[in-house]
């Protein structure tokens, strides 16, 4: 046998190392990797794959798991939507540029370069499968735990749940399912006498889906209850009163759209508008993951079958 026959190939490194699986993150790692909106679905799906098979599809155990893969999915979607949103806007902007003749001319052709909402659809769909048996399991432990302090845990997760399957609802325009969805965050968030921020938030989050209806009397309604759960408040609500003015003000004339025709002439404005709501949604996103994930099972890893 040659020299060259017995030498082993001089790649052979690099193709064992491709060979090697990623490192799957910590459950930790994850939980604040999908707060800072990052893609771990990977890896929570690692997770959730172990303790299914440990606890079965319905373990108590896999709820957290289930919440947090939904949760996850949703913020891609939010993302992804938004990116498709703006892209839309940009094609209207730029079409109205072209002038009435190449109007005409691109009217008669066939559509061009319309962005694809199938993948965002789908990363809904997926959504709102995975936070709602998150539902499920939690309104089932809520309502058979002898546990006081258990039991308090749980609805205190399901509020959070309900929270991120309306939010899911309202990104989807199915506003009256996600209405109905934050009511009953707020009635279980209102029983457990939690803290005041998240009465106010979850009072706006009502109001918030009232101006997608353009029911502004009501939606007003709903952010003078916020600012009054704020005045109680112990820690600063400086930000949160001052956004709650401002959508109070506009509800008053009767106005409270943030993006318009007239935004694809104004890209400057409207991102200024959306940096300045940015802390606020990312705030109450936080605090619904921050609960349901606070307390997820560390589930025991199993050898990978090679």
């Amino acid at each position: 046998m040659s020299e060259k026959e017995t030498d082993p190939p001089e790649n052979a490194p690099a193709e064992a190392a491709a060979d090697v699986a990623p490192a799957i993150k910590s459950l930790a790692e994850c939980c604040e990797l999908n707060q800072a909106g990052v893609d771990v679905t990977e890896d929570i799906a690692h997770y959730l794959r172990e303790a299914t098979d440990e606890y079965g599809q319905l373990g108590s155990e896999c709820a957290d798991l289930y919440f947090l893969y939904g949760d996850n999915m949703l913020r891609l979607a939010q993302v992804l939507g938004k990116n498709k949103f703006k892209e839309e806007l940009r094609l209207k902007r730029d079409a109205r540029s072209e002038g009435a003749s190449a109007a005409t001319a691109s009217a008669t052709a066939p559509p061009a370069v319309k962005p694809d909402l199938q993948e965002v659809n789908e990363l809904f769909e997926i959504s709102w499968e995975n936070l709602d048996v998150a539902r499920v399991i939690y309104e089932r432990d809520a309502k058979n735990s002898k546990d006081p302090e258990q039991k308090r845990e749980c609805e205190k997760k399901l509020a959070a749940t309900y929270i991120r399957l309306a939010d899911n609802s309202c990104e989807r325009v199915l506003i009256e399912p996600g209405v109905e969805l934050y009511k009953q965050a707020l009635q279980l968030r209102t029983a457990l006498k939690l803290a005041p921020q998240l009465i106010a938030e979850t009072n706006i989050c009502i109001g918030n889906a009232y101006t997608y209806k353009q029911e502004y009397a009501t939606a007003k309604s709903f952010f003078l209850i916020a600012k009054e759960a704020l005045a109680g408040a112990s820690d600063d609500g400086g930000a949160m009163l001052a956004d709650l003015d401002k959508k109070i003000a506009m509800c008053s004339c009767g106005n409270l759209n943030i993006v318009d025709d007239d935004a694809a002439d104004a890209p400057a404005a409207s991102e200024a508008a959306e940096a300045a709501a940015a802390p606020t949604i990312r705030k109450r996103e936080d605090t619904a993951a921050k609960i349901a994930s606070a307390t997820i099972v560390q589930v025991r890893k199993k050898p990978r079958v090679k």
